[in-house]
């Protein structure tokens, strides 16, 4: 699960009641906060409404009649929306994404296409560059014909090409990822 999918759990005001599972959850909460404003400081500020929020202190306070619309967590936001600085509209915009437009129904069915039963344990974020890989290659090949100057591509690449290009890229990020593990580690101690 990505940071924004904690943040639209606990951001529910019918989960106020849940504890914060651990710290690592709080951190990333934090991350998606700071991924999603200009400045630490907006990024601090958002966090501390979140928990204002949670706590339900002002400007969340219980007796607030915006408390009586949480089974509908966009019109919940939308009536606070006034009251915070940041974490309303960011709120409100989060629970107005539809599930099911075009552009996520068609990540999730190249998702599909990536996370098979042979390539099961690809993390969310591997999979997340996949898709990204996935879809601008498509769009380069509907530019066909256009010129595209700089990125013009000398050959084509055959299916069996592209994974085999794919996989040297996830096995440079694992290599990365496992130098940054042997760093903390090494900070560690």
């Amino acid at each position: 699960m990505l940071p924004i999918h904690f943040v639209a759990y606990y951001l529910d005001p019918n989960h106020i009641t849940i504890l914060l599972a651990d710290a690592n959850i709080d951190t990333k909460i934090f991350e998606c906060f700071m991924e999603h404003t200009q400045t630490e400081e907006e990024a601090l500020d958002m966090y501390n409404e979140f928990h204002l929020f949670r706590n339900k202190m002002a400007p969340f306070e219980a007796l607030r009649p915006a408390w009586r619309a949480t089974k509908d967590p966009k019109m919940f936001w939308t009536m606070f929306e006034t009251h915070t600085r940041f974490l309303g509209k960011f709120a409100r915009c989060l629970f107005s994404t539809p599930a099911n437009s075009v552009s996520s129904e068609r990540a999730f069915s190249i998702q599909n296409i990536i996370h098979t039963k042979l390539r099961n344990t690809l993390s969310a974020e591997k999979v997340d560059k996949l898709t990204y890989i996935y879809m601008n290659a498509r769009i380069l090949k509907s530019m066909e014909g256009l010129s595209l100057g700089a990125m013009d591509l000398p050959y084509e690449l055959s299916d069996e090409q592209e994974v085999a290009l794919e996989d040297a890229v996830m096995e440079e990020d694992n290599e990365e990822e496992a130098e940054k593990s042997e760093e903390d580690e090494g900070d560690l101690y």
